[in-house]
């Protein structure tokens, strides 16, 4: 994986070039863009929580009725991409040719995440009787990104060019939170937080194919990944109470979308 510190010279660079005073103007009578993009994350790498397990003296905690037996909560390794999919993604950005060949560009972008409810545990007495399974529900944790960055057209001699980009900004994630049940002991924890909302540190890379129409609209095709650090702990107390580790940061994680979007040159 990518870290910051592996990314941000190249990144640095490339918008510095895209800003230097010494970049002659853009030859084209219309160096500036409005484009509207849409489409999907084709999914998220990262995890969110690594398996665990605490030994639990009394299960009466849990369940009444194993009140004086003793046992443990395991808890399993759980993605991001396990606890949430993504419904669309859709933004907008503003960009400037610098020349021919450079781009710079701002952009919003808007990823629809939809939680999930999945197993992520199991609740077992000392003697392997008995085994619950631990259930969670997770809420839906849309994201906003605003990113500055540039990219590098590779002229085709016709109406195609082919780019590459980098951009560096911020992501605004959701507080992470939902309910976690264990329902062979008809006990349920409402409103828990799993991760508090914060803004992280994001980067992205960019490449693909753009198209220039003689009306000044220019449709442009993209693979994207983008990294985003990782969200800070929810320090639940409810959770804390049920053997999880709140103090937890959870993981970075990258999301790999596809858009499709169309310029307008202004």
């Amino acid at each position: 994986m990518f870290t910051i510190r592996k990314l941000r010279p190249g990144a640095l660079s490339v918008l510095l070039a895209a800003a230097s005073p010494t970049i002659h103007a853009a030859t084209e009578d219309n160096p500036w863009g409005l484009q509207f993009f849409a489409g999907d994350s084709v999914g998220t790498q990262g995890d969110f929580m690594k398996s665990h397990r605490k030994d639990i003296s009394d299960l009466g905690v849990i369940d009444p009725g194993l009140s004086g037996t003793s046992g443990s909560l395991a808890l399993d390794t759980v993605s991001y991409d396990d606890i949430y999919k993504s419904r669309y993604d859709v933004g907008t950005e503003l960009s400037y040719a610098v020349n021919e060949n450079i781009e710079a560009y701002g952009r919003f972008d808007y990823n629809a995440m939809d939680g999930q409810r999945r197993s992520i545990g199991l609740v077992t007495t000392s003697d392997l009787a008995t085994s619950m399974p631990v259930v969670g529900d997770f809420k839906d944790a849309d994201t906003y990104t605003l990113m500055l960055g540039s990219r590098y057209y590779v002229p085709t001699g016709d109406a195609w060019k082919v780019f590459g980009g980098v951009g560096l900004g911020a992501t605004r994630l959701p507080e992470m939170s939902g309910s976690i049940d264990i329902p062979d002991a008809s006990l349920s924890l409402k409103g828990v937080r799993f991760a508090r909302a914060t803004t992280v540190f994001a980067q992205s890379l960019q490449a693909g194919i753009d198209f220039h129409t003689p009306s000044s609209v220019d449709m442009q095709f993209a693979i994207g990944a983008n990294h985003m650090a990782a969200a800070h702990a929810g320090d639940d107390a409810q959770l804390a109470a049920l053997g999880f580790d709140t103090t937890h940061e959870g993981g970075d994680r990258w999301s790999f979308p596809i858009t499709l979007g169309a310029t307008y040159r202004f």
